[in-house]
């Protein structure tokens, strides 16, 4: 497989590597939306099948144990073989003022 020059490229060329030979029937994925105060997250399998609906935590103690949880039920429920957690990068939300 030929890696790719961007880092984008490179990151979807490990994804490929990585579900090489994997029942996708058992890949779940885990998107996270950041913000200041409540991170949202669902659990799709790799069809984008919903396994668990959208979700709110937040980045404490409490709030990792409550994600974790969701992926292990899931992983459970699914039989799951592989987890993928990908977050959204969102410092190209911010805004600088000019002085």
């Amino acid at each position: 497989m030929r890696l790719l020059n961007s880092k984008q490229g490179l990151r979807r060329s490990q994804f490929a590597k990585e579900l090489k030979g994997a029942d996708l029937e058992k890949v779940l994925l885990v998107p996270i939306d950041v913000s200041k105060v409540l991170q949202k997250s669902m659990i799709l399998n790799y069809f984008g099948e919903v396994i668990q609906t959208s979700f709110s935590f937040m980045v404490n103690h409490t709030g990792m144990k409550y994600l974790i949880q969701k992926i292990e039920d899931a992983k459970h429920s699914c039989r799951a073989e592989k987890v993928f957690v990908g977050i959204e990068a969102t410092g190209h939300h911010l805004s600088f003022k000019k002085n």
